[in-house]
């Protein structure tokens, strides 16, 4: 586990990966244990109470292939929160074989590959988020990031570019393509995204 003060942060919030489980919250159920352990996975609550929850209706079944993928990767997320990588691979890769076109799945991988320096990797499986959601600016900032930490600046400015393009609001895409340009010297652009990033 990466130390707390050094562990780079997830470039993508959890609450946008939570809100894609809305279907699973579809579901009925007549037990109400495992509906509250159904609003654990479906919610933005700590990363172990997610886990919790997700593993209680993963345990209880009856999930159609889509939803399972949905639960995965929610729990997947919560143990990349949680620093255990492992548990966030196991999960995720077992989503992308249940739901192969799950840009989400395919992105949270993506942030567990970078987390673990395997950026290579990561780009592979942002390459495919953006493949499946072209529209999604998130996937392309962390894509950004996994370019510029493999020292890849200029793809990485082009992939903020496209992020900002995208959702102009995003102010995380404007701070990394600030930190991007200044390295390779376009300082008064670096200056001016860094401002916008504030």
């Amino acid at each position: 586990m990466i130390p707390q003060n050094t562990r780079p942060r997830l470039p993508v919030k959890a609450a946008v990966l939570f809100a894609a489980i809305g279907l699973l919250a579809a579901m009925s159920t007549a037990n109400a244990q495992l509906s509250r352990e159904m609003d654990w996975c479906a919610s933005e609550v700590t990363a172990e109470l997610t886990v919790k929850g997700c593993t209680a209706v993963i345990e209880k079944g009856g999930l159609s292939p889509k939803e399972l993928s949905v639960t995965l990767t929610n729990r997947g997320t919560a143990y990349l929160v949680m620093g255990d990588f492992n548990g966030a691979m196991a999960d995720l890769n077992w989503a992308i074989q249940l739901d192969p076109k799950s840009s989400s799945a395919f992105g949270m991988r993506g942030n567990a590959q970078h987390l673990m320096h395997r950026d290579h990797s990561a780009i592979a499986d942002y390459d495919e988020a953006v493949r499946i959601d072209p529209k999604d600016p998130a996937m392309f900032r962390d894509r950004g990031i996994a370019h510029v930490a493999n020292g890849d600046y200029e793809l990485g400015i082009a992939d903020y570019d496209e992020a900002i393009h995208l959702d102009p609001g995003t102010d995380d895409a404007f701070g990394e393509r600030c930190f991007a340009r200044a390295i390779v010297g376009q300082l008064q652009a670096a200056l001016a995204d860094c401002n916008e990033g504030l």
